[in-house]
């Protein structure tokens, strides 16, 4: 499988710098970037817009997903998952929550697309309100992107992806 990452910063640093294919799980041959810096995406219900120059401006989202979907993509939606900067802000619980309720509604309402929500090994009895797991704060080193992109797709993302392709 060969995965492409969109959207913001967090999915810049999800491929950034390139990992080499012996420190990727054996399923999946290559990871490239097409995240933009800066969070050129910007989440809303019920989903994102993104800037565009060759569609005029801000496109929704949407049209990324259909446009994907067109060329034979499949789409994976990255779920919230328990940030330790969060930790007991019962306001980020519930925006954690809301978020991905929106994520897995878009999700269901395009054939193909998929959510990637936190494993066991990600947050606290998957609980992507709670608190992260000793090994994913380590690897995303206690920030908001990524730090050890082996665990990333290893442990966070590429078990679902396999499992869901």
């Amino acid at each position: 499988m060969r995965v492409m990452t969109a959207g913001d910063s967090q999915a810049f640093a999800a491929a950034h710098p390139p990992i080499p294919r012996k420190d990727l799980p054996p399923y999946i041959d290559s990871v490239i970037d097409a995240g933009v810096l800066g969070c050129g995406v910007r989440v809303r219900a019920p989903g994102w817009t993104m800037i565009d120059p060759d569609q005029g401006g801000r496109v929704s989202g949407e049209y990324c997903i259909d446009s994907a979907e067109a060329a034979g993509v499949r789409t994976a939606l990255v779920e919230w998952s328990c940030s330790s900067l969060e930790i007991g802000d019962a306001e980020a619980a519930e925006w954690t929550r809301w978020h991905n309720t929106i994520l897995r509604e878009v999700a269901a309402s395009i054939p193909g697309t998929i959510t990637i929500p936190p494993s066991d090994a990600v947050c606290v009895d998957g609980d992507p309100a709670g608190s992260p797991t000793p090994a994913k704060d380590k690897a995303w080193g206690h920030e908001v992107h990524p730090v050890d992109l082996v665990w990333l797709w290893s442990v966070q993302l590429g078990p679902t992806l396999l499992a869901k392709r």
